[in-house]
């Protein structure tokens, strides 16, 4: 029987995952399956369960926690709890240069 909390997708989407900590590794992973709060991944190095880790994928940069790590013919498969997201980075950066550049034409004058 099933006890997951919310449906998982199939997916085979190519993401880039980093982990986080003393030791940062950064790998090009597939995504396998996704819900609203995690992510099921093949990577070609293991992930230990409780590693933080930082994945990019097209417009949006999401923060989690590797679950498992189960061994796989061709790499593993691990298993991701998403903690936070952030999304439409293209526009909040178009925002910052904007921001920036107006800051500079446009400086505050001093007393």
């Amino acid at each position: 029987m099933d006890k997951r909390c919310e449906p998982r997708f199939a997916t085979d989407q190519s993401i880039t995952i980093t982990t986080l900590g003393d030791c940062r590794v950064r790998q090009i992973a597939q995504v396998k399956n996704c819900s609203g709060s995690g992510l099921g991944l093949v990577v070609q190095a293991a992930i230990p369960a409780g590693t933080a880790v930082r994945i990019e994928l097209e417009d949006s940069l999401l923060l989690g926690e590797a679950m498992y790590s189960r061994s796989l013919p061709d790499g593993y498969f691990v298993g991701v709890q998403l903690e936070q997201a952030i999304s439409g980075l293209r526009e909040l950066r178009r925002q910052a240069r904007q921001y920036q550049d107006e800051s500079e034409e446009d400086p505050v004058p001093t007393p």
